[in-house]
């Protein structure tokens, strides 16, 4: 049968006033976990950018970045938990508004690439099409919907195949930082770059040659379909 989208069947709003926002944010309990997720301009599919925010699987509000002052104090609280997909995105969609998004506790995009290590499928429209047979829409209160739906479900994935250190020391905090640097940009020191360039290729030269004494023969190392079959995954 295929995807469907059943966004029409959930209960998705746009929310265009301040005292409406106001109110919504009001009814996320404290301790609870809310998606959240940002749309950006595209002027060809007549994408405007918006931000979407859900506070239960099957239910999402937008509301144009002109109200994202109204959300500052929420979206900057960092114990006010959240569930987004792609934390780097959203973090640096928030910063051009000027806000810090905090309590970031579930990227659904650094999951799924844990457990599938597959870059290709960890879009939020192929995680809606693997785990919930759903077209996921542009508009961002279903990419929060999303968010929030399968934060729990690819979270206790995680903790099953032992990922979670990885997921909590490395790959979230360095999102933040690669976001950072995207923004703001990095110095680099090209005598330094070029030193570290020649140790890599010394070292890497030297591996290959290790690994071919191991093997018996020399082969293409980059090669998986030359690896897997004498016993070495790279």
């Amino acid at each position: 049968c295929g995807p469907v989208d059943d966004s029409g069947t959930r209960n998705y709003e746009v929310i265009g006033d301040a005292a409406a926002l106001r109110q919504y944010l009001t009814g996320i309990a404290p301790g609870s976990l809310s998606g959240f997720g940002m749309s950006e301009d595209r002027p060809g599919d007549l994408t405007l950018a918006a931000a979407g925010i859900s506070r239960a699987p099957g239910e999402g509000r937008s509301f144009s970045v002109d109200l994202l002052p109204e959300a500052k104090g929420f979206l900057e609280d960092a114990a006010r938990l959240k569930a987004v997909h792609d934390a780097k995105a959203v973090e640096s969609s928030l910063a051009a508004h000027g806000i810090r998004l905090g309590g970031v506790r579930h990227d659904v995009m650094l999951y799924a690439f844990l457990l599938t290590a597959d870059p290709g499928g960890c879009s939020a429209p192929s995680l809606a099409l693997r785990y919930l047979d759903r077209a996921l829409g542009a508009s961002p209160e279903q990419h929060a919907d999303l968010a929030l739906t399968l934060a729990q479900r690819l979270s206790d994935e995680v903790d099953a195949q032992d990922l979670r250190r990885v997921y909590e020391e490395i790959d979230l905090p360095l999102a933040s930082v690669l976001g950072r640097m995207e923004r703001t940009g990095i110095r680099i020191d090209p005598e330094l770059l070029s030193e570290l360039s020649r140790r890599m290729d010394i070292d890497l030269e030297r591996l290959t040659l290790e690994i071919h004494g191991i093997a018996g023969k020399p082969f293409n190392v980059n090669s998986p379909e030359v690896t897997e079959p004498v016993g070495i995954v790279i």
